[in-house]
């Protein structure tokens, strides 16, 4: 049985993290978080561990690797996660890149796409 990956797009301090984390621990599935490499990538340059912070290394990352290259980063993880039968909850996607690149990653998982405002 192959698992599922949901991917939740919304703007910073909306609540993702809290509802990925939520809908992993009662289903048993596990998070995918985009942000710990934008995280390492502040922390490198010495930035400030703020939100405007992350913001501008998550551009700059994918300016300088494609739209899609945090995605691609965390593929094999997302991958293995749902070829064992559980669901990966992908936090979070920006880009239509992104989107379409995760959508198609594993033939024959379900694909949703979890908005939060």
């Amino acid at each position: 049985m192959i698992g599922h990956i949901f991917a939740v797009a919304g703007l910073c301090g909306v609540g993702k993290t809290t509802a990925v984390n939520f809908l992993a621990e009662v289903s048993g599935g596990e998070v995918v978080y985009f942000g710990n490499t934008v995280l390492r990538v502040v922390r490198e340059r010495g930035l400030p561990e703020t939100s405007e912070s992350e913001q501008i290394v998550r551009i700059d990352l994918r300016k300088r690797n494609g739209q899609s290259y945090l995605a691609i980063l965390e593929a094999e993880r997302i991958r293995a996660i749902v070829s064992a039968g559980r669901s990966a909850f992908v936090d979070a996607v920006y880009t239509a890149e992104e989107f379409d690149y995760l959508a198609n990653l594993a033939p024959g998982a379900k694909f949703i796409l979890i908005g939060i405002e």
